[in-house]
């Protein structure tokens, strides 16, 4: 399974050596992990609600990120 951006946080805290780039690090990879997420779930082509999503309907994943994530 892969890492999570917490636990590479609190793997890096363990050895001593977190950074503040460690931290912005950490937002890219929880950035990555939000991405990947929302590309295997909805691009799968059901929606929450049940229907069937086609990828002409769906957002570009980075612009969903942004509207989301970065308000």
């Amino acid at each position: 399974m892969k890492q999570t951006a917490v636990e590479w946080l609190i793997e890096k805290r363990a050895t001593g050596d977190l950074y503040f780039s460690d931290f912005l690090k950490a937002k890219e990879i929880e950035k990555e992990q939000i991405i990947n997420a929302r590309v295997n779930g909805v691009c799968e082509g059901i929606d929450i609600g049940g229907n069937y999503i086609t990828e002409d309907v769906s957002k570009n994943h980075e612009i969903y990120y942004n509207e989301t994530f970065k308000k």
